[in-house]
């Protein structure tokens, strides 16, 4: 696939993916609190428990899939303290 192609399909991707996208920020800044806090940190079995879990919630369920997959608005960073 050449570059403008590759180009274009992105364009595409992210025009069809924009109303998701914005719903996912609204929420967010809603105030919906994710389970990011309480997790630890990521090993293979914590990733493959967050998958379980995610497949297990309805698709069309938004916030629970968002609480689960414990998405948060600035980026994901953890130090001794606790997430940043």
């Amino acid at each position: 696939m050449d570059d403008t192609l590759a180009q274009a399909e992105i364009r595409r991707w992210r025009e069809q993916d924009a109303p998701v996208r914005t719903e996912i920020k609204r929420v967010l800044m809603g105030g919906l609190v994710t389970e990011a806090d309480a997790r630890p940190a990521a090993t293979s079995e914590v990733v493959n428990a967050i998958v379980a879990k995610l497949q297990s919630i309805e698709r069309s369920d938004l916030k629970a899939r968002l609480v689960a997959a414990g998405l948060l608005l600035r980026p994901y960073s953890v130090t001794e303290d606790g997430l940043v």
